[in-house]
């Protein structure tokens, strides 16, 4: 959160905030990788900040989502998310954990397949939701997804 620390918000104040702004419960849980059935703020070292005096950086995590009710909670939060005034830079991403447990509909290598196409068919609308801070130098390199060391592009 740009000037976060100057303007008095913590990890958990954006949290609780987050929470008062209705919709979706979020908790601030440190740093944790525990499947939780709530939203929550964890912090995360491979997050880069502008200013590390005044900046607040965070990983907002989801519970498992499913079908549309998934879709209209991570709609909440984000709208959420902007409403705070929360922005990104270069080292945000978004992603996704899908099951591909043995019986899930996609626990195939065809249903893997199935998934991975349709991820790089929508890449660009991924790389819409985090945020507007584009570094337009070129067309490929200003490519969120290609300025970020932990999230490049999964197109060939």
């Amino acid at each position: 959160m740009p000037q976060g620390k100057q303007d008095g918000f913590t990890l958990e104040s954006i949290a609780k905030d987050l929470t008062k702004l209705g919709g979706e419960p979020v908790h601030y849980r440190g740093y944790t990788h525990e499947t939780c059935d709530y939203w929550k703020i964890v912090t995360d070292s491979s997050l880069l900040v502008n200013d590390a005096d005044e900046d607040l950086c965070f990983e907002l995590v989801s519970p498992v989502l499913q079908n549309e009710n998934g879709l209209v909670s991570l709609r909440k939060i984000m709208n959420n998310i902007r409403r705070l005034g929360v922005a990104t830079n270069a080292s945000c991403s978004f992603h996704v954990h899908v099951d591909a447990e043995c019986n899930s509909e996609i626990g195939s290598l065809e249903g893997l397949k199935r998934i991975s196409q349709c991820f790089v068919s929508l890449e660009n609308a991924f790389d819409m939701l985090v945020g507007l801070s584009w570094d337009l130098r070129s067309t490929e390199e200003g490519r969120r997804a290609n300025s970020n060391e932990f999230c490049r592009s999964n197109r060939l």
